[in-house]
Order: structure tokens, then C-alpha cells, then sequence
């Protein structure tokens, strides 16, 4: 039985075999991936402080919505959106209230809200000014997917040469 070489390939009759290169440390892509890290900290921290407004605001009353107010985000290409903000009028303990979380969420979360509509808010009942709506829980779910897509990202770009390999 003979055996040619070439510079990357090896024949034997019947076989060949493919000579690749170990991976060579790209640092470019590790400094990438802890460049995404650190923003994924950005979602990650403001999901946990949404996450903690939500633990605060126990107690549900009975809100009419009093104002729907939007802000316009124009990210480039294809990532225009809108964010919604609505605010409240509601009673707790005897004492009227207005005010808004200054959170904003996603028009789905809205169930199609108009002004004078009656819905269930919760508040913090030790500051009942503070409020948790179903927009804040929209905004809190996309923090945290956005961060933890972030982080699996820079994870991947970070010790993805040693999965693949």
C-alpha cells in the first residue's frame, strides 16, 4: 500500500483525510463578546429593578386610565418602534391618586387601553403613588429576554471556538 502527501491532504487508496489547523485564539471575538457582556448588564439591571417594583406593589385596586402618551424610537433600518406609557387615577385608603410608572411597554400590552377605561393596577401600598402596570410587565419580559440573548451571545463569541471545536 503507498501513501502521497501533499501540503494539507493525505491519500491513501480508498481514504483521504483532511488536515485542519487548531483554532487560533481570536481576540477580537473574545473582546467582542465581553464588550456584549457588559451591555447585557444594561438589560440585566434594569429587568431587576422592574423586577423589584413588581415584588413592592402588592395590592390591586381599580385604576381608570386618565392619559395613553407614546414615545417614538427610532433605532435605524428596521427597528422603529413605539412605546406606550398610560396613566391612572385610582383610590386606595381613602385618598385619590394620579400618576404613571414611567415604564413603558408594548402597544400588545395595552389590550387596546383607551382613555376613561377601568383597569387593575397594582400599587405599593406603603408609597401608593408607586405603581406596577401590565406595561411594566411588558417592559420587565423584554429587559430580561434581551439581556439573556445578550448574554448567551457573548458567551458563544467568548468560548465558542472551544464548542464548535
Amino acid at each position: 500500500m503507498y501513501t502521497v502527501e501533499t501540503a494539507d491532504t493525505t491519500i491513501i487508496p480508498k481514504y483521504s483525510y483532511t488536515y485542519r489547523e487548531e483554532p487560533k485564539f481570536d481576540g477580537f471575538l473574545v473582546f467582542f463578546g465581553i464588550a456584549i457582556m457588559l451591555m447585557s448588564l444594561y438589560f440585566l439591571n434594569r429587568w431587576r429593578k422592574i423586577h423589584l417594583l413588581k415584588k413592592k406593589c402588592t395590592e390591586k385596586v381599580t385604576a381608570v386610565v386618565t392619559g395613553i402618551s407614546s414615545a417614538n424610537n427610532d433605532g435605524g433600518l428596521r427597528f422603529r418602534y413605539k412605546h406606550y406609557n398610560a396613566s391612572y387615577r385610582y383610590e386606595f385608603n381613602g385618598t385619590e391618586y394620579s400618576g404613571n410608572n414611567r415604564i413603558y411597554g408594548r402597544q400588545s400590552s395595552f389590550k387596546r387601553l383607551r382613555e376613561g377605561d377601568s383597569v387593575t393596577i397594582h400599587i405599593d401600598p406603603e408609597a401608593p403613588a408607586t405603581l406596577f402596570d401590565d406595561l411594566a410587565d411588558s417592559a420587565m419580559r423584554s429587559f430580561l429576554l434581551t439581556g439573556g440573548m445578550l448574554v448567551f451571545t457573548g458567551l458563544f463569541l467568548i468560548f465558542g471556538k472551544f464548542i464548535i471545536h
